[in-house]
């Protein structure tokens, strides 16, 4: 059993890394299992996951807020421009 954790231990380093792969491309089961051992006895590195799925939603929620321009006038105005050519 303390094998098993020895071998689940990673340092902070590598749980930074599992925290920003975890937002672009995911995880592995053995790499959630290492993060989630890693930040329950490492406040800091608990605190900077939570610090970046808040950016990560924040950045989420402003894309979907964003509108698309109507291009209608601007469509409209090319193509007069382009007739009196």
């Amino acid at each position: 059993m303390m094998k098993l954790i020895q071998k689940m231990m990673i340092s902070c380093k590598v749980a930074a890394d599992l925290i920003h792969q975890k937002h672009n491309i995911g995880l592995s089961r053995r790499e959630k299992v290492s993060l989630r051992v890693h930040n329950s006895m490492c406040s800091v590195c608990k605190t900077f996951e939570k610090q970046i799925d808040q950016i990560d939603s924040a950045i989420k929620e402003k894309i979907e807020q964003t509108q698309t321009p109507d291009t209608t006038q601007l469509k409209q105005d090319i193509k007069t421009k382009l007739d009196s050519l």
